[in-house]
């Protein structure tokens, strides 16, 4: 498992490393939605840096947008935050914007404090 989620006080932090795939993003999501701090959350912080491929489908990040938009049904105050240098991570959130399912506001940064910074 190329990542790993820690719940904080107001969100979920997921750090991303080595080779990843959107198999892995639609278990992350899976287990975050399921959780019972979810509802309760208002970021989802995922830091990217360290991730040196990312491998993905059209079909499978519109998936991940599908189950973004059921999980607002239950959550609507989510802020999305992408921390990435990897151009296949960012290539994948512009097509996930591209489908437009999601209702959750998502930005990219350089940094982690500037996610930070957003989220507060």
């Amino acid at each position: 498992m190329p990542y790993e989620s820690i719940w904080e006080k107001s969100g979920l932090f997921t750090r991303w490393w080595g080779q990843a795939s959107s198999a892995e993003l639609h278990q992350m999501q899976e287990k975050a939605h399921a959780h019972p701090n979810f509802d309760l959350i208002r970021y989802s912080l995922h830091d990217f840096s360290e991730c040196e491929r990312f491998s993905y489908s059209q079909d499978d990040v519109a998936y991940s947008a599908a189950i973004d938009s059921a999980a607002s049904l239950t959550n609507p105050q989510v802020k999305i935050a992408i921390v990435a240098a990897n151009e296949e991570v960012v290539e994948a959130v512009r097509e996930y914007l591209k489908a437009k399912m999601s209702p959750y506001p998502l930005r990219f940064f350089n940094s982690v404090e500037e996610a930070r910074a957003w989220i507060k």
